[in-house]
């Protein structure tokens, strides 16, 4: 398969500075405070210590680790719809805007760090080899792998991480889901 290095690195370099921008609009929110978006730690121990933010029942206060495996994105997105709702005090909304910024940050970090770096690594003279085998799935499709070209994102907010795979010139790519491929007889 072709791909646009060029959208690689556009889509690389744009994610870099959204991240970046999360990360100082989190310094603000956190009063100058310094966290860190990429540690689950660091995350607790503000969200937890610093906002005083009750943890998921079942968590010990005194547990960094425990209270750090409690922020799944369902206890996140749950603050950021709540302090949405009832968000009248100040404390709310701070609290509101930092859980949207971590799932923000999350959702991005996932796209740059699993997504289109993996698949740059791959590129050999403007094109991915990838392998297609028949024997990974019990339904006998034909499955991508090395890289994984099947599982690249859809849409994030007007660019997509499937815009960097190209078709050759005179050519078009075609792109069916399973469900719609059908025998007749």
């Amino acid at each position: 398969m072709r791909v646009d290095v060029d959208e690689i690195r556009r889509q690389e370099r744009e994610l870099r500075e959204e991240l970046g921008r999360l990360e100082q609009e989190m310094r603000e929110v956190a009063g100058g405070r310094e966290v860190d978006l990429r540690s689950s730690t660091s995350i607790a121990n503000f969200l937890f210590r610093s906002l005083n933010i009750s943890p998921p029942p079942g968590c010990c206060w005194t547990n960094v680790k425990q209270l750090a495996a409690a922020l799944s994105s369902s206890f996140l997105e749950e603050l950021a719809r709540t302090s949405r709702e009832g968000g009248r005090r100040r404390e709310e909304e701070r609290t509101g805007k930092c859980a949207r910024l971590i799932l923000d940050h999350r959702r991005l970090s996932s796209l740059l760090h699993s997504h289109l770096l993996p698949l740059h690594s791959f590129v050999v003279s403007s094109a991915v080899h990838c392998l297609q085998v028949q024997d990974a799935c019990g339904t006998g499709r034909i499955a991508s792998r090395s890289p994984n070209l099947q599982c690249l994102p859809k849409r994030r907010s007007g660019n997509s991480a499937r815009d960097v795979v190209i078709a050759r010139q005179n050519c078009m790519l075609v792109s069916a889901d399973y469900s719609q491929v059908g025998t007749r007889s």
